[in-house]
């Protein structure tokens, strides 16, 4: 990811439908700097594929029955009917872009009304292959950085051209992102040989959340070294075994805060912390919030 120390002027920034570029149904940027600030209850896209990019922070989104911890540098992709949402209707202290467009839903389409600018026939294809995306979140090129950061500029400061550049800069996305799917795609394909040992791993994990054991010993029960499963589970997941394992931890803690009447500590020692403090730096860290914060007023 490169470094993007620009921002946009203010801390949110949204333009509902673009007038650049009607095509854009939305187009936005937020910087969320306080718990809370923002909410994302349940909601569905009729007509628009919603292309987010997170550039800081994480957020945790679910998609029907699937939830996913969206991590910074990450394209996350919504589809046309889709109903989605923050879990717990919670937007956590991020940084990131989206983007609403339709596509053409069928090969009578309007291609050229829906994408204006694009030769009918490609702009289909491309619809077909945003049909076929997968997986919905995958790691982002720095063209596609850029390309958000320009579009919110020129819309702030539209000049003469600028139609014709938020065009073209859209067409641009809409490939780059079908392009970097495609990578992650074939990263995933040949790394597949390796996923069945960290699945093992992680099963073995989650059963054992509440207990105080070394995560090397995860390592011993698939049967390999330390070294090649910390190698292994960061190649596959994108954390540490230790990382991941606080992970699952506070996502079971935030169903005991929200749904039992236990204390922090209790709460605390059975999703397997041994103190009290420790469970809130790891809470803070991973939500954004504290562990009361969290919890729902009474």
């Amino acid at each position: 990811m490169p470094k993007h120390d620009r921002q946009p002027a203010d801390r949110r920034t949204t333009f509902e439908p673009s007038k650049l570029a009607p095509e854009i149904f939305a187009l936005g940027w937020d910087s969320l700097h306080n718990a809370n600030e923002r909410t994302l209850g349940e909601h569905t896209h009729t007509k628009h594929y919603e292309i987010c990019l997170i550039v800081r922070g994480r957020v945790d989104w679910w998609v029907g029955r699937d939830v996913f911890e969206v991590q910074p540098g990450d394209l996350f992709i919504t589809r046309p009917g889709e109903p989605h949402g923050g879990i717990d209707s919670l937007l956590h202290l991020c940084e990131l872009y989206w983007l609403l467009v339709a596509l053409p839903t069928s090969p009578r389409a309007a291609a050229g009304d829906v994408l204006p600018g694009i030769e009918p026939r490609e702009a289909r294809r491309i619809a077909r292959d945003f049909a076929r995306l997968a997986p919905r979140q995958f790691p982002a090129g720095p063209a596609i950085h850029e390309l958000f950061f320009n579009l919110i500029v020129e819309h702030r400061n539209p000049g003469p051209h600028s139609g014709t550049l938020v065009r073209a800069m859209l067409h641009q996305l809409l490939v780059e992102v079908l392009r970097a799917n495609a990578h992650a795609g074939a990263a995933d394909a040949q790394q597949a040989g390796a996923a069945p040992k960290v699945r093992a791993a992680q099963q073995w994990m989650l059963q054992r959340l509440g207990e105080d054991y070394a995560v090397e010993e995860a390592a011993t029960a698939v049967g390999l070294s330390t070294t090649q499963f910390h190698a292994l589970f960061r190649r596959e997941t994108g954390f540490t075994p230790g990382d991941w394992r606080n992970r699952e931890r506070i996502r079971q803690a935030r169903q005991l805060l929200r749904h039992t009447d236990l204390s922090v500590t209790r709460v605390a020692m059975r999703c397997g912390f041994t103190s009290s403090q420790y469970f809130a730096t790891c809470f803070k860290k991973i939500t954004g919030l504290t562990p009361s914060q969290y919890r729902p007023r009474k």
